[in-house]
Order: C-alpha cells, then structure tokens, then sequence
C-alpha cells in the first residue's frame, strides 16, 4: 500500500516495515514508482515482475516525497498532478487539455513537489545546526561581555577610590570627573552591547517564525501552497562587535605628578 512521507518522521528512531503485506522484515528500500516500502527480498521479488523493471527503488533515506492526493475541483474524478509552467498552477490532465492551458508545456507535479520539500527540510536543518546555535553562541558572548564589563569597571573604581583616599582633598575633585567619564563610558559600551544583545533577539525570534512557517508550508495538503509561497534566503546573522575598553593604572603620586597627570 502507498506510504505518505509526511507522516515519517525525518530522524525517526523507531524500525520501518516492510509494506509488502504479511512481510514483518524491516524496510530498507523503496519504490518511488509505487510508493511502498521493501525489505531487501520484497525488493528483488519486486524488480523481477516483467511490468516493474523500469521502476525507480532506491534505499529508503533517498525516497522521493509522496504527492498528497488532491481532487480536481473542475474534474471531480481527477487527481491534481501537473504543474502548468507558463501560469505556475497545479492542474490535472483534463484541464491541461482545455482553457487557457492549451499549447503549454507541463511538469509533473509530484517531482516538483518532492523537490519543495527537500529545500524546506534542508532550511530547516541549516536553521537548527548553524543559524540558531550560532546566534544563541553570540548571545553568551555579548552576556560575557556585559558582564567583564562591569567587572573591570568595579576594578577601575576600586583603584580610583584608593587613589583619591591617597591623595585626599588634591584628587577629590579629579576622582569626581573620571567617575563620570567612566560611568559614560561603561553606559555607552552597555548601550552598544544591549543593542546587539536585542539585535539578536529579534532575529532568534525571526528564525524561529521561520521555522514554523517552513513547518505549516510542509504540513499543508494543498501542494500549491508549497509551491506558491515566496521563497526567501534565510537572513544573515547580524554583526556583533567586541567592546574596547580603556584600563586605568594606579601609581604613587605627589602633588606636582597629579597637577601634571589629572
């Protein structure tokens, strides 16, 4: 009996039968003519029938995708299972010999439609093993960044405050205008890294929407959608930017080195 591939889960874990009937043997191959799985035995009984020779049997992995049965709406009795390629529609074979289908060349819809799938099960898996383990990477490192950030800014302060304590009344007023640079400058490296870091969520965001519609598009009993939908590259992952950050060093001091230095 024919086999749905939609229903099989790409990385199914579980063993495939064979769907020969009364064989219980694991499937290891099958017919893209017939759409029915075969163990190694079905499939050499298979290819000795005189009328099953030219049939296309390849190892299950590399099956080609089931076109979902779809009924002519003209031509009740009829399956929709050619492509019209001057008008991109999906037809059936009564219609392909009427209308303003006349004299246009046709694919099979079936081939089209197993080629649609691949590419969208191949965006998905380049958005779960690059795109979003990638950004997600980028995302710790911006957290990372933020985070030494404040860490050397607390080291910057501490000095600082040592300083001025050293100094007392020479460096007091000094102190106080390095605090405030400082504390702009930690502001403007936070805002930047802060921007990236929402940057990045916005597009994790993207990614995963995009997921789901290439998931809604390969769920959909109506092949036409598949094929209509606008295909888009997926988007390149945003530039991200490593803060530079200013150290401060703390010395011994008299009155002319802090006139000369602050």
């Amino acid at each position: 009996m024919a086999l749905s591939k939609i229903d099989i889960p790409r990385r199914a874990q579980h063993f495939l039968e064979c769907g020969i009937e009364d064989c219980e043997r694991n499937c290891e191959f099958y017919c893209n003519y017939c759409h029915i799985r075969l163990c190694k035995q079905c499939r050499d009984e298979h290819l000795k029938s005189s009328g099953n020779k030219n049939h296309e049997v390849v190892l299950y992995q590399q099956r080609e995708r089931q076109l979902p049965v779809e009924k002519c709406k003209i031509h009740p009795t009829k399956d929709v299972d050619m492509l019209c390629e001057e008008c991109q529609v999906p037809l059936c074979s009564k219609c392909a010999t009427k209308g303003d289908h006349q004299k246009h060349t046709f694919v099979d819809l079936e081939a089209v439609f197993a080629e649609n799938f691949t590419l969208c099960q191949q965006e998905i898996s380049k958005t779960h093993e690059y795109f979003l383990p990638t950004s997600q990477d980028l995302q710790k490192e911006i957290k990372k960044d933020s985070s030494e950030i404040k860490h050397i800014m607390h080291n910057i302060r501490t000095s600082m405050k040592t300083e001025g304590e050293t100094l007392k009344s020479l460096v007091d007023t000094v102190i106080s205008e390095n605090m405030k640079q400082v504390d702009q400058i930690e502001y403007s490296l936070l805002e930047d890294l802060n921007t990236q870091d929402k940057t990045l969520d916005d597009y994790i965001t993207y990614l995963n929407d995009l997921v789901k519609e290439l998931n809604r598009r390969l769920s959909s009993t109506k092949p036409q959608r598949l094929m209509s939908e606008k295909k888009s590259k997926i988007r390149s992952i945003p530039k991200t930017t490593k803060p530079v950050i200013q150290g401060f060093t703390a010395g011994q001091y008299n009155k002319s080195d802090v006139t000369k230095l602050l």
